[in-house]
């Protein structure tokens, strides 16, 4: 099944963007003046933005530049805007999520409404203003739109700003329930076929949640927990749960309740039913492998090797995997696009098997169905359609 990638996974279910049509102004600092080297924010972005927003069937009018530092974009009909904006890099601290995106990095989630990101060293808001409900999509398109485009962009952007007087805090995002990377421990998750994956503690989640619920009422917190063990029954997934201080815990669950998280790969889903043991080695740092700075996706290619030898080249922009921007392994990883150099395929009896290549060097192995579509559009827009039981290799020039 295809999952969309978000970055509210790591945040509890109801931070799914499920927007209001409130008018808010961007929080924090207020929008900074243009000073010294750089030009204008709006210049850099209206392109790629707009072909996001277009691509998650927004039409938006012409971008409004604020100050060479804000630029919002405005659907009357659906009643959707969007704004980014440059702030100061110290803003006052809230108990906020902060997760690894892919593509964009380590972004902080504000609120249903509003997320900051860093780009070379600056700070960002993105913010999503709706009529009604706004499919979280969006701010995932533009958030890597601009990303990407701002990327290796330091000497056309605005002077980095100073904090204001009185805001010496924490810097963003660094409350209670933040999750950075200084200092987060490992997980280790084990699949049904022995096929371990690292997480970042701080990501992990049962369907959204920082507890598991077992059929006979209790509750278990994550952060309690030592390690799970997982067996299949014919009624559900049985639980033995040993806790930090040694104690043994058991119970039942369904088996359609996910465990999530953050792999150095990007998000990471997967069913209990598909689980034989979760690891909390909290005396083992995670550390993130950290990602090349790569030319704009707009302007990246991704060439499709068929098994006869054929090629197709297609736009970056316009490849999908079952219409997703990230390919969903069995082994729960979901690895964005964006994030990939190179994907090898090797067909088997039983799907397809995939080793894939990051753009820093990282390896990632799964399978996926061979019946599986790949898509996108040549350079002169004709569609093309190739499924992965057919593909040899898939390369992605940035």
């Amino acid at each position: 099944m295809s999952r969309r990638i978000t970055w509210s996974v790591a945040a509890s279910a109801t931070i799914l963007f499920a927007l209001t049509g409130c008018t808010q102004q961007i929080s924090g600092a207020s929008s900074i003046q243009s000073a010294g080297q750089g030009g204008n924010l709006c210049a850099i972005v209206t392109e790629p933005v707009s072909q996001a927003l277009e691509q998650a069937g927004i039409s938006s009018v012409a971008p409004t530049a604020g100050g060479g530092t804000t630029c919002t974009w405005t659907d009357s009909q659906s009643g959707t805007s969007v704004t980014l904006a440059m702030v100061a890099e110290q803003l006052p601290a809230k108990d906020a999520e902060t997760t690894a995106v892919p593509g964009a990095g380590s972004v902080t989630i504000v609120s249903p409404e509003e997320v900051r990101f860093a780009v070379d060293g600056r700070q960002f808001q993105l913010l999503l203003e709706s009529d009604g409900p706004a499919d979280p999509a969006v701010l995932f398109r533009v958030l890597t739109a601009v990303s990407s485009a701002l990327a290796g962009q330091s000497a056309a952007l605005p002077a980095a700003p100073a904090p204001q007087a009185g805001n010496t805090g924490s810097p963003a995002g660094a409350g209670p329930g933040a999750s950075t990377a200084l200092g987060d421990s490992t997980v280790t998750v084990t699949d049904d076929k022995g096929r371990p994956v690292q997480l970042r503690n701080s990501s992990t989640r049962v369907l959204g949640d920082e507890e598991i619920g077992l059929d006979n009422g209790q509750s278990v917190p994550l952060r309690t927990i030592a390690t799970i063990d997982a067996k299949q029954t014919s009624t559900g997934t049985t639980l033995a749960i040993t806790l930090v201080d040694g104690k043994k815990v058991s119970g039942a669950i369904s088996s359609a309740l996910t465990f999530t998280g953050d792999s150095d790969a990007g998000y990471y889903s997967l069913y209990f039913e598909n689980i034989a043991k979760v690891q909390y080695q909290r005396d083992l740092p995670f550390v993130a492998t950290p990602d090349p700075k790569v030319g704009p996706w707009t302007a990246a290619s991704v060439t499709v090797t068929s098994a006869d030898g054929t090629s197709q080249t297609v736009t970056a922009t316009s490849f999908r995997a079952l219409g997703d921007e990230a390919i969903s392994l069995d082994t729960g990883q979901q690895v964005a696009l964006q994030r990939i150099a190179k994907v090898e395929a090797t067909q088997l009896s039983t799907g397809t098997d995939l080793k894939i290549t990051l753009t820093n060097g990282k390896k990632v192995a799964g399978s996926i169905s061979g019946a599986i579509e790949f898509s996108g559009d040549a350079p002169g827009g004709a569609p093309f359609k190739v499924y992965a039981s057919k593909v040899r290799t898939i390369e992605i020039k940035h």
